[in-house]
């Protein structure tokens, strides 16, 4: 990616803010919003899985919630990593609190899972970036 001017960024602000440091960010380099990927986790994804999207809403999702209204925007690139549920790792219970398991600690097993998506999502998140969006979604959804 010679050339290329990359700026990773991971907010410190609570999730439900995220929006507040997206807008910081691109404004304080003068970024298009186009030219913006957000990578989160998304619960509604089995644990593994890797979906690579152009634009598009929220998705009951509360921190794209904030990105999207605090950007006025949903036309940005996003790539969600899977943390649902798997049969090895079932979601909580109706009772259960969903803030508890997404902040739960994985198991071994989860962990390794998840070393092969961390390297997937670098890999499409390269190639966004050296491609096209278009590319990437074709390639790794």
């Amino acid at each position: 990616m010679d050339g290329l001017r990359i700026i990773l960024a991971k907010p410190r602000t609570f999730m439900n803010l995220s929006g507040l440091a997206a807008v910081s960010l691109v404004q304080s380099f003068r970024i298009p919003v186009q030219n913006l990927i957000v990578v989160y986790d998304e619960v509604a994804l089995p644990l593994g899985t890797l979906r690579v999207r152009a634009a598009g809403g929220h998705g009951g999702h509360n921190g794209m919630k904030s990105i999207i209204s605090a950007l006025d925007s949903d036309q940005f690139a996003r790539i969600r990593i899977g943390i649902g549920a798997t049969e090895d790792a079932p979601e909580p219970t109706p009772n259960g609190s969903l803030v508890d398991y997404v902040l739960s600690r994985f198991t071994n097993a989860e962990e390794k899972v998840l070393e092969d998506v961390v390297d997937r999502t670098c890999d499409a998140l390269e190639c966004a970036l050296t491609k096209g969006i278009d590319v990437a979604m074709n390639r790794y959804n």
